[in-house]
C-alpha cells in the first residue's frame, strides 16, 4: 500500500539523519547512510535485553538511536550511559 511505502521512506531517512550524528558513519555519503538505514532493522527491546557478550563472534552491530545501554564487565559494577543521539555499539 501507499501509505506503507510512504511511512518505511520516512523513517528510512529518520534512520539515516540519526546514524549522520554518530561520529562512526559521519565520513559516508547520504547514499550510503540511506543503505544502512533501509537495510537496517529496527528493533524495540525490553529492558535487561542481553544484546550482545564481549568476546562473542559479531555477524551485525546495533546502533542505539534513543534509550539507555549498560555495559557490564566480568561480573563488575554496570556502567550507565544515557545516549541521546545515534551511537554505534
Amino acid at each position: 500500500e501507499l501509505g506503507d511505502i510512504s511511512r518505511a521512506f520516512i523513517r528510512s531517512r529518520q534512520i539515516a539523519g540519526a546514524l549522520r550524528t554518530a561520529p562512526e558513519f559521519a565520513a559516508l555519503a547520504d547514499a550510503q547512510l540511506a543503505m544502512l538505514a533501509h537495510g537496517g532493522e529496527e528493533r524495540r527491546v525490553p529492558r535487561y535485553t542481553q544484546l550482545f557478550r564481549e568476546g562473542a563472534g559479531a555477524h551485525s552491530f546495533y546502533v542505539l538511536l534513543r534509550g539507555r545501554l549498560t555495559l557490564l564487565e566480568d561480573g563488575a559494577s554496570p556502567l550507565y550511559y544515557r545516549l541521546d543521539q545515534a551511537e554505534a555499539a
